[in-house]
C-alpha cells in the first residue's frame, strides 16, 4: 500500500520559509558560490541541525525557491502558445506598457517566472538562474511538447527543441536587458513575439498541407 506524503506543520512551514527569504537575501549581497550553509544560518537566525532538519545541503533550498518561482509564475499546460499572436497584436495597438500589462499573463509560463520581483535576484546570479532553467524546461517540457506536436504535426524530438528555443531565447533577452521591464522591453517583445507568432502560422500551414 502507497504511503500518503507527510504534510508539513506550520513550524516546518515558518522554518523553511525563513531559511528561503535568507537565501534570497544573500543572493542579493553576492554569488551562490560564496554562500555557505553556515551564513545562511546566520542569516536565517537558526541553527545548524534546523538548517538539516529541513534540507540536505543548498541546492535542496534552490530547488525550492525554484518551484516556488514556477508555482507563482502559474501552470504551463502547452495552450500559451494560442495566445502569442493576440499579444503581439495587442503590442503593435499601443507602447503603453500599463494597457499591456492585463496581457502579460498569456504569456508562456518561461516568460512569466522571471518578472516576480521576489525572485528577480535569482535570475542575476548565473549558477543559481542556470539551474532554475533547467529546472523549469524538466517541469514544462511535458506539457509544451504534447501540445506542439498536436497542433503542428512535430516529433517529440522536433517539440523538445522548439521548447528549448523558446526558453532559453526568452532567458537571454530578459538576461541582457538586466531583467527589467520598461519601455524598451516591451518594444524588443513586440518584434520578437510578432515573430514567433508568423513561426507558429507557418507550422500550422505546413501541417495543413501534409494532411
Amino acid at each position: 500500500m502507497k504511503t500518503q506524503p507527510r504534510r508539513e506543520d506550520r513550524r516546518t512551514i515558518y522554518t523553511k520559509n525563513v531559511i528561503k527569504d535568507a537565501m534570497l537575501e544573500l543572493l542579493a549581497e553576492g554569488p551562490f558560490e560564496k554562500i555557505t550553509v553556515a551564513s545562511l544560518c546566520r542569516k536565517a537566525e537558526i541553527v545548524r541541525t534546523t538548517f538539516y532538519l529541513h534540507y540536505d545541503g543548498l541546492t535542496d533550498v534552490l530547488k525550492e525557491l525554484a518551484d516556488d518561482a514556477i508555482l507563482t509564475a502559474g501552470e504551463g499546460t502547452g495552450s500559451d502558445f494560442e495566445n502569442i499572436s493576440r499579444v503581439a497584436a495587442e503590442m503593435r495597438r499601443t507602447d503603453d506598457p500599463e494597457q499591456l500589462a492585463p496581457y502579460m499573463d498569456l504569456l508562456p509560463v518561461c516568460q512569466r517566472v522571471f518578472d516576480d520581483p521576489k525572485y528577480k535576484v535569482m535570475f542575476k546570479d548565473y549558477m543559481v538562474s542556470s539551474y532554475i532553467l533547467k529546472e523549469l524546461y524538466r517541469q514544462e517540457v511535458g506539457g509544451y511538447v504534447e501540445t506542439l506536436s498536436s497542433a503542428y504535426g512535430l516529433s517529440r524530438r522536433q517539440a523538445e527543441k522548439l521548447f528549448l528555443f523558446g526558453i532559453t531565447g526568452a532567458f537571454e533577452v530578459n538576461k541582457s536587458m538586466n531583467w527589467e521591464k520598461n519601455a524598451d522591453w516591451y518594444e524588443v517583445q513586440k518584434t520578437l513575439l510578432t515573430f514567433l507568432a508568423g513561426g507558429y502560422e507557418a507550422l500550422k500551414k505546413m501541417k495543413e498541407k501534409k494532411e
